[in-house]
């Protein structure tokens, strides 16, 4: 389904969203083959940054990590975080772009 969703849509630009760790190997692979970015979703840190590795070593660099906090200030928190590990801990896996949705 994802695949014939990206076949259907080549020539529009868009980020080929939520890949996780269930389907990290399948956007990969599409994400290469259609050339378009890929934003990440992990249910923690670790998972982020390991998502985003995988993706790396496959050689796609235009990746955003996607967040969905519970409200606004877990979202800044959430924000805080990410930025720290990528700057202080020099976790370079961790230093995309980022976009949140805060919601319930």
């Amino acid at each position: 389904m994802l695949a014939a969703g990206l076949k259907i849509s080549q020539d529009v630009s868009h980020y080929f969203t939520l890949a996780t760790k269930a389907n990290a190997l399948e956007v990969t692979k599409l994400a290469k083959e259609y050339s378009c970015p890929v934003a990440v979703k992990g249910s923690n840190l670790d998972e982020v940054a390991e998502l985003t590795g995988i993706l790396n070593k496959a050689g796609i660099n235009d990746i955003v990590i996607r967040f969905r906090s519970e409200n606004g200030q877990q979202s800044f928190q959430d924000q805080i975080v990410i930025r720290g590990s990528a700057l202080q801990k020099e976790i370079q896996t961790t230093g995309y772009p980022t976009i949140t949705f805060p919601a319930k």
